[in-house]
């Protein structure tokens, strides 16, 4: 895919950095020459990403830009399936809607024998029996967000690798950036087994100074050796340094910060080094942890990274949250459905039909039992230590852990606090006892691990207790709902995002539902949303034209996932 859009995230760069304007320049075109270029693709599918068009198959494009006068063919034999495929059917009548520029109905078929609809509880069964209940490369999971994508992987990941939640012999994982320090060219994309995956980590807590002042960005290295191959076919395994930040992300690469803090990290490796020279470059190019690999989970990608590939089973979530009478919708379906070479399997599949109201596939998350809730009365009790920090985990813990003592004869004698975890000692009238609550970034209590090498009925008992809190996230309940004064919240030349919170605040008004904080992020408006106790959030994405992308419910943050389900049946229903 060829795309003209600079990229500021690459510290290293060839060219200008737009590579349709710098293969232009390379080729040379000009009245004297007989070059030619061609390009091949599908318009119909996704432009390249954050991008409206496929430039390179934009007649009108290059004529702008390039002032060059191309010609354009469309091939219109299909070779990949038979006549009569179902798949085959339903691309033909997107690809069809596409070219007329008419987005009024999207009825996916089913009725044939190389689709088949499934429901998301058969989700595994489905992919366990396409598969021969094995990590195959035949076999992949489409879906709409990295957050989807996310939820996928760990579904199928907990299937094979049950007691391991992190990445292990066996994973299967995509290339998410391109890496050019290895045996092979490693692209965006390309698709790994892992052979070795080291049980240790390395992490580093690097200084960043911000407008804010210096903050503290977290990196996780892990070694491994994971299996690629070329395009003639031959495997070659690859010993390097992965980036943990990101392989369990919700987002599609590192953000700003961590990437960033990897060019700290490694001008504090290197004090010696001075920054531009041909020592500094060298080094910076040669670093394993500077260039180690952007990993993601490879069982379900997103549509732009399934682009260029084919797949003989293809499962396809087709839910999201905008009108799916849009081009982009269509170019979203069309593309997913042309991954599949032999089996679709289809997910909230559309059955828009012309004429007919538009109505959504139901979008659903389960009921959370990872919240535990705690009565804001707490706050008026003396609290015995401090805590240090703005960060209100480390209170919420304590809070949990009184909860839970609330009627034993146990007592809280001190507390330790340390990187990602807390050391709680107890005692009771004849022993004592320490047990450690450890947590991540999200604020989940990931594990409570007990004294070693110690029996008592003390540890016995606090086990039982404190086993409660571990996988959850503590969250203090609110007595009042308070309304996010808007006044001077949105800059002026960013009136849209006022009106916008004006149409959102109007669909919920009526089950007395709040926007109680808007944080503004780049190209999107993170909005936090609460009904009595219960807190939901979503992400709106935006353009640089102000007009709104599908936007992503983020479930880990908010207590309440009935109230995400309400949040979203409202805006997303149809007026």
């Amino acid at each position: 895919m060829i795309s003209n859009k600079y990229s500021e995230a690459e510290f290293f760069r060839f060219g200008s950095g737009y590579l349709l304007n710098d293969l232009i320049e390379y080729i040379g075109f000009g009245p004297n020459t007989k070059r030619k270029v061609i390009f091949i693709g599908d318009s119909a599918q996704l432009p390249p990403f954050d991008s409206n068009i496929s430039p390179a198959l934009s007649t009108d494009y290059l004529k702008k830009e390039f002032n060059i006068k191309a010609k354009e063919y469309e091939l219109t034999e299909v070779v990949r399936q038979e006549g009569k495929s179902g798949i085959l059917i339903n691309a033909t009548k997107i690809r069809k809607s596409i070219k007329q520029n008419v987005f009024n109905e999207l009825d996916i078929e089913t009725e044939h024998p190389d689709i088949y609809p499934i429901k998301h509880q058969d989700l595994l069964k489905q992919y366990l029996n396409a598969t021969n209940n094995r990590i195959d490369e035949d076999t992949i999971i489409v879906a709409y967000s990295n957050y989807f994508v996310k939820l996928y992987n760990e579904q199928i990941r907990n299937h094979f690798f049950p007691k391991n939640k992190n990445i292990t012999k066996g994973d299967k994982v995509i290339v998410v950036r391109n890496n050019y320090n290895y045996g092979i060219e490693l692209l965006n994309g390309d698709f790994g087994i892992v052979i070795e995956a080291s049980e240790t980590t390395e992490n580093r807590n690097i200084p960043l100074k911000k407008k804010e002042g210096e903050i503290k960005v977290s990196l996780t290295f892990r070694d491994v050796i994971i299996r690629f191959w070329d395009l003639e076919g031959n495997s070659h395994d690859i010993e390097c340094k992965i980036i943990e930040n990101l392989i369990d992300s919700n987002d599609r690469d590192l953000s700003p910060e961590e990437t960033n803090a990897l060019y700290i990290d490694f001008k504090i490796r290197h004090p010696e080094l001075k920054q531009g020279t041909p020592e500094f470059k060298q080094e910076i190019r040669d670093d394993p942890y500077f260039n180690c690999l952007h990993l993601k989970y490879g069982y379900a990608v997103t549509c732009h990274k399934a682009q260029g590939g084919e797949w003989k089973n293809v499962f396809v979530d087709f839910k999201m949250l905008i009108n799916y009478s849009t081009a982009f919708y269509f170019r979203w379906a069309y593309t997913a459905i042309t991954r599949c070479e032999e089996h679709l399997f289809t997910l909230n599949e559309p059955h828009i039909k012309s004429g007919s109201k538009f109505t959504q596939p139901k979008i659903y998350f389960e009921k959370r039992d990872d919240i535990i809730t705690i009565n804001p009365d707490v706050l008026t009790q003396d609290i015995p230590f401090s805590f240090p920090g703005e960060n209100p985990l480390l209170k919420n813990i304590y809070f949990g852990v009184l909860k839970i003592l609330d009627k034993e004869a146990i007592e809280i004698d001190d507390i330790d606090h340390n990187q990602y975890h807390e050391i709680y000692y107890f005692s009771d009238e004849n022993s004592f006892v320490w047990f450690k609550f450890w947590y991540n970034k999200q604020d989940k209590i990931t594990r409570v691990q007990e004294q070693p090498n110690i029996d008592s009925e003390l540890k016995d008992r606090l086990l039982k207790l404190l086993n409660q809190l571990e996988g959850k996230k503590i969250f203090l309940e609110d007595s009042e709902n308070q309304e996010l004064e808007t006044q001077n919240k949105f800059p002026e030349d960013m009136s849209f995002l006022k009106e916008f919170y004006e149409e959102i605040k109007s669909k919920i008004a009526n089950e007395k539902i709040v926007i109680s904080e808007i944080t503004p992020h780049p190209y999107r408006a993170r909005c936090k949303f609460k009904q009595g106790d219960s807190i939901a959030c979503i992400d709106f994405i935006y353009d640089g034209k102000g007009q709104f992308k599908p936007p992503e419910p983020q479930p880990n943050i908010g207590n309440s996932n009935e109230l995400l389900n309400k949040i979203i049946s409202l805006i997303t229903k149809a007026e």
